[in-house]
């Protein structure tokens, strides 16, 4: 019996990984919100709707300033910088 995989639907990943970096900005998770915003971000990208990706992808920028904000006042200061370099 052979099975096809069938073609993901980008939009509702999407959708999906907005809800998900929304929910971790509520619990102040900005270093996973980041993440989700990456994914979104890189859904958008395959939709080719360059606005959307672009909008992901600033958000994305802005929780992981605020991951860092959050370790530096902690005192917890990364040697790599993980939280400034993940876009990179």
């Amino acid at each position: 019996m052979v099975r096809f995989l069938r073609k993901p639907n980008l939009t509702e990943a999407c959708d999906s990984f907005v809800t998900l970096a929304k929910q971790c900005e509520t619990f102040e998770l900005p270093a996973y919100a980041g993440l989700c915003w990456i994914a979104a971000a890189r859904c958008e990208g395959s939709l080719s709707n360059n606005t959307g990706e672009t909008s992901c992808l600033i958000q994305s920028a802005r929780q992981f300033l605020k991951a860092e904000e959050y370790d530096f006042n902690l005192g917890c200061n990364s040697v790599s910088g993980e939280n400034l370099q993940v876009n990179n």
